[in-house]
C-alpha cells in the first residue's frame, strides 16, 4: 500500500504548488492539508477505495499513516513564508500573525 503513495511529491514541494497555485491555502492550514490529503487520496487505486462509511475511515486511516502531518504541512508553510519569504499570506493575516507572536513575546518577557 505504501508503494501507492511513491510518485507524489515531497511535502515541501506539494506546499509550495498549493501556496503558489491556490492562494486561500496561504491563509489557513486547513485547507492546505485539505488539498494534500486529497491528493494522496486520489493516489489509492479505485478499486482499492471503499465506498461503506467502514471502507471510508480504512481509507481516512491511510491517509493519516502515509500523508505528511498537518502539523508537518504547518511547519513547511511557515518555514517556506518566514524563511523563504514566498507565499505571504494576506494583509490581514500577516496583520493577526504579527500581533500573535507580539503578545507571544511579551508574555514570554513576562510583559502584560
Amino acid at each position: 500500500m505504501k508503494e501507492w503513495f511513491d510518485d507524489l511529491d515531497t511535502t515541501k514541494k506539494l506546499v509550495i504548488r498549493y501556496l503558489k497555485e491556490y492562494p486561500h491555502t496561504r491563509d489557513s492550514d486547513t485547507e492546505l492539508y485539505f488539498m494534500i490529503l486529497k491528493d494522496y487520496y486520489k493516489m489509492i487505486p479505485e478499486e482499492d477505495r471503499h465506498a461503506s462509511v467502514d471502507g471510508f475511515i480504512s481509507d481516512m486511516y491511510l491517509l493519516l499513516k502515509y500523508a505528511p502531518s498537518k502539523s508537518t504541512v504547518s511547519r513547511v508553510r511557515r518555514r517556506i513564508q518566514h524563511d523563504d519569504e514566498v507565499f505571504q499570506g494576506t494583509p490581514e493575516i500577516q496583520e493577526k500573525r504579527k500581533e500573535a507572536l507580539s503578545q507571544h513575546e511579551r508574555w514570554l518577557l513576562g510583559e502584560k
